[in-house]
């Protein structure tokens, strides 16, 4: 715990020390803690200096450890006051430095194409990317999805006034790490089509300058992806995408997801109804909802259920089934004729009431 603090190992363990066993020399010191006597001065040095503990006067002084409340408010207030100091210093050469990156960010650095292997690395260059745009990201999705994510990147570049457009494949609408997402997306502000046939390549372009294009390489398993800074060639790919575009039909703005008659469920809005009367839902419920509600029948796989409800993290089947019993809970006290179905040792569906099972009926 005092390692978060900021302090090292043998600092924490010299003041952990003094706090039950003050006052105490430094040569005792140094025993008890397992540290050279060599280096337990610098280290109760620095502990002074931090406000933690304090010397007596002279040769062969013992130290002991002030109050923690009022040693640690000290040095939460020293840090604050260092951070507040770092942010001046930022915003003082930041202009210089961004005038800078301006001028040679055209340049010839000699990597006009870099390959990457791995998945996370594929998602930080693309979130470094996104974060970079300053004017348009336009990307053509298809599958199979091999990064996903909450696309934080792209909201934020949303919100400085950057254009995103997307084109989808239809296939890549049912899974959830895009369609159990996209209306949050598109009421961010994305400008989203799908594609009516079979996509012939998935890009995204940056700023009209920067290509990211996951690659199929035979004979290669994994995720290769290529990052390519070239003008001529995010012109001639933008030009397809404008074809592409042209060509796909517009998702609405999303006014809240239905499925079956009466039941609306928006999670941009943390809303769910039932004709026209509010569902009492926590996040992950509305969450599991808007996943099973997006197809009526369709099977949700605990995985599937994760990616949605927990941005893909694993909690195991048990933190799953727990959600949904709540939310079956509440359903039936709204009277809503849907059911959560299970599917043994698989997931779950949304089943309309003609498709009740008598178990699951009432």
């Amino acid at each position: 715990m005092l390692e978060q603090l900021g302090l090292s190992k043998t600092e924490a363990r010299v003041y952990h020390c003094l706090l039950t066993q003050s006052p105490l020399a430094a040569a005792a010191i140094a025993d008890r803690t397992g540290t050279a006597r060599s280096n337990v001065y610098l280290i109760l040095r620095s502990l002074v200096d931090k406000g933690l503990i304090e010397a007596g006067a002279g040769y062969n002084s013992r130290y002991h450890a002030l109050r923690p409340d009022d040693a640690l408010q000290r040095l939460l207030d020293t840090s604050r006051s260092e951070l507040a100091a770092r942010e001046r210093h930022v915003e003082a050469a930041l202009p210089d430095l961004v005038e800078l990156y301006a001028k040679h960010a055209g340049a010839d650095s000699g990597e006009v194409v870099e390959i990457l292997r791995t998945p996370s690395l594929i998602g930080e260059r693309f979130e470094r990317l996104q974060a970079e745009a300053r004017e348009s990201i336009d990307i053509v999705v298809r599958g199979p999805i091999q990064v996903g994510g909450s696309n934080t990147g792209e909201v934020a570049a949303l919100r400085r006034g950057v254009r995103a457009r997307a084109i989808y494949d239809q296939t890549v609408l049912d899974d959830p790490a895009i369609g159990g997402r996209l209306s949050s997306w598109i009421a961010s502000g994305e400008q989203a089509k799908v594609y009516p046939g079979e996509l012939p390549m998935k890009f995204a372009l940056f700023d009209g300058c920067n290509v990211v294009m996951p690659m199929v390489t035979p004979g290669v398993a994994g995720v290769v992806a290529i990052i390519v800074r070239n003008r001529e060639l995010a012109a001639a790919l933008g030009m397809l995408f404008e074809t592409l575009w042209a060509s796909s039909e517009a998702l609405p703005a999303p006014a809240g997801r239905r499925s079956g008659d009466g039941l609306v469920v928006d999670p941009s809005l943390h809303e769910a109804s039932w004709l026209g009367v509010p569902l009492p839902l926590t996040t992950r419920e509305l969450l599991v909802l808007d996943c099973l509600a997006s197809r009526l029948g369709k099977v949700w796989t605990y995985e599937q259920l994760h990616a949605r409800a927990w941005d893909g993290l694993y909690v195991g089947p048990a933190a799953v089934q727990s959600v949904v019993k709540r939310l079956r809970a509440k359903l039936r006290e709204a009277d809503v004729t849907l059911r959560v179905g299970p599917v043994r040792g698989v997931g779950f569906r949304l089943l309309p009431p003609d498709r009740v099972p008598l178990g699951l009926a009432g």
